[in-house]
């Protein structure tokens, strides 16, 4: 009889939960939110509800709105060069990173890591800043210039932290790993820095935009909502990958040591994976998945999973960790939306985690509890019903 309960809940899940279009997008715990992109790296959610998206390789920030994927970009970096540049450089440069401004209901300034060869053929890599003005971008500022460019490891995220001031991954451009031990280039770095540019008193290195240094190849960074510390994910030559915990001025070892080596000149990180290709993290502090809710959520390139990492000791040990999904795509980014989903893309979509296996296994015990007590019939109506007041 519990067998047949179970099956019958489970059957009504699925029957509700999967009808056609914007329906399905309710139910379903992973949804295609959008398709048709190019390479989207990372997605940054507009106060007035649009979701703004950077692709790798055209050099254009998209417009998801309530509408779709909008025709026109918000942004074309190859119209925005001065004369003589050019946008990419590369099979692994491009349009990296994107972030916006903390206050863009009043500033709303879009915030660019990309890729481009100067006029007399050097590849670079920058960051910039564009204002939204109606219909497209104005006015523009760049921020950091002459980052070294690599065919490989530009790293390239930028984010925000509690501190209102901006984050950016840099990487070690493959063929010169020592840059990241040098404090004299912008190389194999976490950089931080005003909006408009300006170095913080703050830092830990005078003058310099340099938070850490010892980096090889970073691809996700995320800040603690408590404590504001900031975690990264970092890519191994080939086993192990890293999550790193950052200090002020911490040295993080690239390319000296890698992984946990227990030696006191560098910090080690706080987790280790076995070539996963770890990309972008969140901490989730959402209602919409409240069992996750203060967890550290990892995506990763080679296997397209989503980890769960459980913190403890102030966020200076892992306690346990999960894959909580399986998405067979890579990972590119990972963000909290303003809706307390997940938003996760891969290589041409938007995904959307709406809820956790958990989740899932809960709420068919709990129907199955209702079937038993009320029947098949009076349930199935009143799931309908809840279906159409979410919609």
């Amino acid at each position: 009889m519990r067998a047949t309960v179970l099956a019958v809940c489970t059957a009504l899940i699925i029957t509700v939960g999967s009808t056609a279009g914007a329906a399905q997008a309710q139910a379903a715990p992973v949804v295609l939110f959008q398709s048709g992109l190019s390479w989207p790296v990372q997605v940054g959610f507009v106060p007035d509800g649009r979701i703004l998206v950077n692709e790798l390789f055209t050099g254009l920030v998209r417009v998801v709105s309530g509408n779709g994927l909008e025709p026109e970009p918000l942004l074309d970096l190859n119209a925005e060069l001065v004369s003589g540049e050019t946008f990419g450089s590369g099979a692994r440069g491009g349009l990296l990173g994107l972030a916006l401004d903390p206050d863009y209901d009043t500033d709303p300034w879009v915030y660019v890591y990309y890729s481009y060869e100067a006029a007399n053929g050097t590849p670079w890599n920058r960051i910039q800043r564009f204002l939204e003005t109606s219909g497209g971008v104005g006015s523009s500022e760049i921020l950091i210039d002459n980052i070294p460019f690599g065919e490989d490891h530009n790293g390239g995220k930028l984010a925000f932290g509690p501190d209102e001031m901006l984050y950016a991954t840099t990487g070690d451009t493959f063929y010169r790993p020592s840059l990241a031990q040098d404090l004299g280039t912008p190389a194999g770095k976490i950089l931080r820095i005003a909006r408009n540019g300006s170095i913080p008193d703050d830092n830990p290195f005078p003058a310099s935009p340099i938070f850490t240094l010892g980096h090889r190849n970073v691809f996700g960074i995320d800040f603690d909502p408590d404590t504001g510390t900031p975690y990264i994910t970092e890519n191994g030559p080939r086993s192990p990958d890293e999550l790193n915990r950052l200090v002020p001025g911490g040295n993080y070892g690239w390319p000296n040591v890698i992984g946990i080596v227990g030696d006191s000149r560098y910090v080690d990180p706080i987790l280790e994976w076995d070539q996963i290709a770890p990309t972008g993290i969140v901490f989730y502090g959402g209602s919409r998945i409240p069992e996750w809710r203060g967890s550290l959520i990892v995506g990763d390139f080679n296997y397209g999973r989503l980890t769960r990492v459980i913190l403890a000791d102030g966020g200076t040990r892992v306690a346990s960790q999960e894959v909580v999904f399986d998405l067979d795509a890579p990972v590119l980014d990972i963000q909290e939306g303003p809706d307390g989903s997940i938003y996760v893309t891969s290589p041409n979509s938007i995904l959307r985690v709406d809820e956790s296996p958990t989740s899932i296994v809960l709420r068919v015990i709990a129907l199955a509890g209702l079937v038993a007590l009320a029947g098949v019939a009076p349930v199935l109506a009143i799931m309908l019903w809840y279906r159409v007041r979410r919609k």
